[in-house]
């Protein structure tokens, strides 16, 4: 599962919420939860901020 998704789950929020509380469009949301797109790092701490995690937790770096 995304990372956003189960964040947001924890959290009892909607997909819609964090949408609306970050500003982000729904498009841009989606194809973040889907792997379509990376965020910028701005997008991302709002994303965060909204959820109320740190970023690391939210966007984990990929260890090879």
């Amino acid at each position: 599962m995304n990372k956003i998704k189960e964040i947001a789950k924890e959290k009892n929020m909607t997909i819609q919420e964090i949408i609306e509380k970050s500003r982000i469009s729904k498009t841009h949301m989606y194809d973040i939860i889907n792997e379509r797109k990376s965020p910028t790092l701005r997008v991302a701490e709002r994303i965060a901020k909204t959820l109320d995690v740190d970023l690391s937790e939210l966007f984990p770096l990929k260890e090879e």
